[in-house]
């Protein structure tokens, strides 16, 4: 007696799954470069676990390899190419907004107050070569940053 279609397709499927490389599961690569996202608040650098003050007007961030990496990688750029960022502004737990982002929190300052927390996250990062030529990293970048009220 053979065994239902279904039941082939299903073992074919698991089967076929752990055949396919870590690096296509999205699963960061050894062989990949590491990044730090570095913060910046009205142009001076800041902790990002400390956060950023409720009264700030700006907030930047830009995301750069590791020293580790650079040695490693030296025929890359040392500055990450972020794509695609989204910002969500959290109040009591909850998303309350989302605003499509780019390299400053200009809108999501605007409406945060003291015990909210901005979450900044991009999954399309990219390395340059010196070349010219670009490549996407499997990791996804996330930084939560907390607002504080200035005393």
């Amino acid at each position: 007696m053979r065994p239902p279609l279904s039941f082939l397709c299903f073992f074919y499927g698991w089967v076929s799954l752990s055949a396919i490389p870590a690096i296509s599961q999205s699963q960061p690569s050894s062989r990949e470069p590491t990044y730090k996202v570095l913060v910046y608040e009205d142009g001076v650098p800041i902790n990002p676990e400390r956060g950023a003050s409720v009264l700030s007007k700006l907030v930047k961030l830009r995301v750069v390899l590791t020293d580790e990496s650079l040695e490693k990688y030296p025929y890359l750029k040392p500055a990450v190419i972020v794509k695609n960022t989204y910002e969500y502004l959290i109040r009591n737990g909850r998303r309350i907004m989302i605003y499509p982002g780019g390299a400053s929190l200009y809108f999501s300052l605007l409406n945060a107050q003291a015990g909210d927390q901005i979450l900044i996250e991009s999954a399309d990062l990219r390395v340059e070569t010196r070349d010219g030529m670009t490549r996407k990293l499997t990791r996804k970048m996330v930084c939560v940053l907390p607002i504080y009220e200035e005393k």
